[in-house]
């Protein structure tokens, strides 16, 4: 669990993972990024008054490092077979979460990462505005996952996601420079097996929480729009290499997905001429070399 300003929210991520109901041990390690508000008060009152405190595993940076530096601490802090995510903003809403996704794991060890349905919740509001389900796999819930690449695996949401922790501890430098952690994270794990899918919403995946991606996309200029087009698309250039190029189609189509999302963005924002320049740019190398999508030009970054 990484946290940065959370104090309004903390309280539910950390009473989702404590009420776990398990027949194996577990502990939460929260590292929180030098929060400027309550948050630090809140973990430590869970610590000294919670029954389940002890199985907290609390460090609250003395400066900030920012959110991948973060999740890389964190993840290096925790001791466990499996790893699972819930930041700070999110909650899990199931006892049995852990424990039904740790059984799928243990009967499936070729799947590299195992998530359920997700319910969606607008900052402010209880009600759920939509329950996120993935409509791909097969009766015994696992799930091809080149088959979700193509959306960037928009069906798998963060406080979903059990991992094997090898696989998190292994992750190649330059996933923590990359602009979208989530996605990186789910191409990568895609090109370690297949997916485990539990058809049932024991999460909830809160939007438009102040500080968070996205907001702050909402609020981007043109040039940080694009900007963000062309850093992902660097990114999966970086991934196609760590893959040997196994998922171009499908990462492929991801990018044209992105391309043609920001130029609806782009258009919606700043008007037809910007958007019909991105476009341009975009696909002509104008301001984006095309070998960045290759393996070839990306072998010495990492």
């Amino acid at each position: 669990m990484i946290t940065y300003n959370h104090e309004n929210y903390i309280r539910d991520a950390v009473e989702g993972v404590l009420m776990q109901e398990t027949d194996f041990g577990y502990e939460l390690v929260i590292a929180n990024d030098c929060s400027p508000d309550n948050t630090d008060s809140v973990v430590e009152d869970y610590l000294q008054n919670h029954p389940k405190g002890n199985s907290i595993r609390y460090f609250s940076h003395k400066g900030n490092l920012g959110m991948m530096p973060n999740f890389q601490f964190a993840v290096q802090q925790c001791t466990g077979k499996y790893i699972a995510l819930c930041e700070g903003d999110d909650y899990w809403t199931d006892s049995r979460k852990l424990q039904m996704q740790v059984d799928f794991m243990e009967a499936n060890p070729d799947c590299s990462l195992c998530f359920h349905a997700a319910e969606i919740v607008q900052e402010g509001s209880d009600a759920p505005i939509s329950v996120r389900r993935c409509d791909i796999g097969s009766e015994k819930g696992r799930v091809n996952a080149r088959e979700l690449l193509d959306t960037g695996a928009s069906d798998v949401r963060t406080p979903a996601i059990l991992v094997r922790a090898d696989i998190l501890k292994a992750l190649p430098q330059w996933y923590y420079q990359a602009p979208i952690g989530d996605i990186f994270l789910k191409f990568i794990c895609a090109s370690k097996g297949d997916f485990g899918y539990i058809d049932e919403p024991m999460c909830v995946y809160r939007t438009m929480v102040p500080n968070s991606f996205t907001t702050s996309k909402t609020k981007m200029g043109y040039e940080k729009v694009a900007n963000h087009y062309y850093e992902t698309a660097k990114f999966i250039g970086l991934f196609n290499a760590y893959s040997q190029n196994k998922f171009k189609q499908e990462t492929s189509a991801f990018l044209k997905k992105k391309r043609n999302g920001s130029a609806s963005v782009i258009r919606k924002r700043f008007g037809l001429l910007k958007a019909l320049q991105f476009m341009f740019e975009s696909r002509s190398g104008a301001k984006f070399k095309e070998p960045y999508i290759g393996s070839k030009s990306i072998k010495a970054i990492g």
